[in-house]
């Protein structure tokens, strides 16, 4: 992750004056976001000639940037000039984090920690890099360490609540994500996060009421929050309140003819139900658009315990869907085969307990299919 830097990081660092006019003049363009004039600046002069702190800066904008091997040169050179540095310890192990360097940034986030171990940011950083690798109970204890330091960034409440739910302790993590609500700002990324994790949490439960509370909350203070909606139709399809879920359905079909979807959501569609099968999850899809010839319509995602799609099981519009009568026929694909099944036939007001039993006969091998789609 690249970290959102806290004014109190910042000012570990603006704290230390430059010294000379050059480096003043570089100072300037740095805080006026002039990153690339910057750099180039700092290019034309021998290494030598750099202080820490421009080669700091200058691993700061080039990290901004994405280029993080040469973000890499300057910070090593900006802690070989000072090793009391700790911000650069810590940057470089962001940048670390970003070439998926794992345990080389843990040493630097040590190193951070090390000079200035009150600095909250630096512990939820090593709790970061231990829970994308897998050691929950070290991640646990360094972010429950950076929680005890005042202004410690609202995204690590939501960090330890992960932590424990990776560690198979459902029921702290849950306690922490309700609890980080009535700390954290309500119009900020970490409270919505809080929500979206929650809710999800109570969804896999089977705590539906619950869940719907969390997501209506979510959506009381972001409307316009359409993954929130399409969380929300889940809850209820998971319930068997198919009337709320397609009455909130419509609400995105209006925004996707205002045009005011996200371009993911667009192309992809919206999850409406996930359900277990045989040992995989499945995600049902709707798209928004009807494709003519062999489009689907509702896609049936099944995936792998590493949510890889293994095949999917879909209504599509082909022209066999006339000849039964009805709009759509149930098809399969997986990898370059494709095929329709035309025993399975559908139209828009289906009965949805039916739709899933056929893709299940489908997935099975209970159906015959009537014509294999040449790829």
């Amino acid at each position: 992750m690249i970290w959102n830097y806290t004014g109190l990081l910042i000012a570990l660092v603006l704290s230390t004056p430059l010294l000379g006019q050059e480096e003043t003049a570089l100072r300037e363009l740095y805080d006026a976001g002039h990153c690339d004039q910057f750099v180039q600046q700092v290019q034309s002069q021998s290494s030598d000639s750099l202080s820490a702190q421009v080669c700091f800066l200058s691993g700061m904008c080039l990290m901004q940037q994405a280029e993080y091997q040469m973000a890499l040169g300057y910070l090593d050179q900006a802690v070989r000039k000072d090793h009391d540095l700790a911000m650069a310890y810590f940057v470089k192990a962001e940048v670390l984090v970003q070439l998926n360097r794992l345990s080389d940034a843990l040493v630097q986030y040590e190193n951070a920690i090390y000079l200035q171990p009150e600095v909250p940011d630096f512990q939820v950083g090593k709790g970061y890099v231990l829970l994308q690798a897998g050691r929950y109970p070290e991640a646990i204890f360094a972010f429950q360490q950076a929680l005890s330091y005042p202004k410690c960034p609202e995204k690590a409440y939501v960090l330890l609540g992960r932590a424990f739910q990776e560690n198979k302790q459902m029921d702290l993590a849950l306690s922490t994500w309700k609890d980080a609500l009535d700390k954290m700002d309500a119009r900020g990324s970490s409270f919505r996060e809080c929500l979206y994790r929650l809710g999800q949490a109570e969804y896999l439960l089977e705590n539906y009421p619950d869940a719907e509370a969390i997501y209506q909350r979510l959506l009381a203070s972001n409307p316009d929050d359409y993954q929130g909606v399409s969380k929300l139709i889940q809850v209820y399809f998971a319930g068997g309140e198919y009337e709320k879920g397609n009455a909130l359905k419509m609400e995105l079909y209006g925004a996707y003819n205002r045009r005011q979807l996200p371009a993911e959501m667009v192309e992809k569609g919206f999850c409406f139900d996930q359900f277990d099968w045989d040992g995989k999850r499945i995600y049902a899809y709707e798209r928004f658009e009807e494709p003519p010839g062999y489009g689907p319509k509702h896609q049936f995602l099944v995936t792998d315990e590493r949510n890889q799609v293994l095949e999917t099981v879909q209504t599509e519009l082909a022209p066999e869907a006339a000849l039964t009568g009805k709009k759509y026929i149930l098809g399969k694909v997986e990898g370059t085969r494709h095929l329709l099944f035309d025993g399975e036939a559908f139209d828009d007001n289906f009965d949805y307990d039916v739709l899933k039993k056929a893709v299940v006969r489908i997935l099975r091998g209970k159906e015959k299919p009537c014509r294999i789609v040449d790829p």
